[in-house]
């Protein structure tokens, strides 16, 4: 029915319907209709998510291509002119002419081998850095960062422990399927002793350092990270890395000896990515070397060439 007092003052059936309808339309909606967050966005009382520039999300992957063909590149020939003039310089002294290895005494490339590492890292240092600069990155960009810096000590010292039993779990298992392979280790502990200098455990401890720094800073922070934004998988950029840094080991250790190289590379590459940084990694390195060099020294005894 029509309202009386509308009726009486000559409105219709069809424009009290009409009011109707737009009074209700006019009214907000009693509904809980939930309102969707940015994506990205943080949910209330959370913890931002920090922005992870290891991830290199403005570098295109051809850039990351060219940047790791121009740093390997630059190393080689940095090592090819630091090698030769430190080699230069030790032969004038051994009373040579000219940078022949075999022609050098033993001690005198002893010698050699620390101040060629010290080199060698800070050309690397160096070299990335321009890179860096030259793209606009910081040093986040290769795993340095002092975000949970303090829980990177005990967690390097135990991923080194780790990676050490994974290692002598994994040769005692070879040794027992093929005895011969105990004595092609054997042969690489004798290589070894006879490369590095006979030097205290302070020295091995501060060696250790520096190659701990110098290898992790190049190959999980620079390279790991560039093959990710060039391939677009940290699976694949953990194998590649994996096979160059085991590579260049294969110049100073026998066949056998690589089987730990890469464990300890897939290990150190599994750190960084975790905890995006290279610390826990550079401190696990350092360890495990500090505990090979120490242990080659308490064994070596009149052996030691």
């Amino acid at each position: 029915m029509v309202d009386a007092d509308h009726a009486a003052s000559g409105g219709s059936a069809e424009d009290t319907s009409a009011t109707s309808v737009s009074q209700v339309v006019d009214q907000p909606l009693d509904v809980g209709v939930p309102l969707a967050r940015p994506v990205g966005s943080v949910a209330p009382g959370a913890a931002p998510i920090p922005h992870d520039e290891m991830r290199l999300p403005s570098l295109r992957p051809g850039s990351a291509w060219f940047d790791i063909g121009c740093v390997i590149f630059l190393l080689v020939a940095y090592e090819f002119v630091t090698a030769n003039a430190l080699g230069l310089l030790v032969a004038r002294i051994a009373g040579g002419t000219w940078f022949v290895e075999e022609s050098i005494e033993p001690q005198w490339q002893k010698l050699m081998l620390v101040p060629m590492l010290a080199v060698r890292a800070v050309g690397t240092f160096v070299i990335i850095a321009w890179v860096l600069k030259r793209r606009g990155q910081s040093f986040r960009s290769v795993g340095v960062t002092a975000r949970r810096w303090l829980s990177s000590i005990p967690l390097g010292i135990a991923a080194s422990a780790a990676a050490g039993g994974l290692i002598v779990l994994t040769m005692l298992s070879l040794f027992y399927l093929w005895p011969d392979l105990a004595k092609n280790m054997n042969d690489n502990k004798e290589l070894i002793m006879s490369t590095v200098p006979h030097l205290t455990l302070v020295q091995f401890a501060l060696l250790a350092i520096v190659i701990g720094v110098y290898e992790e800073f190049l190959f999980r922070g620079f390279l790991m990270t560039r093959l990710r934004r060039a391939t677009g998988s940290w699976t694949l950029a953990v194998v590649l890395s994996t096979v160059v840094f085991t590579a260049l080991h294969a110049f100073g250790q026998t066949t056998v000896a690589l089987v730990p190289v890469t464990i300890l590379s897939l290990v150190f590459s599994f750190l960084t990515i975790w905890r995006r940084s290279i610390i826990p990694a550079i401190v696990a390195h350092a360890m495990y070397d500090a505990s090979v060099f120490s242990y080659l020294s308490s064994v070596a005894g009149e052996t030691w060439h």
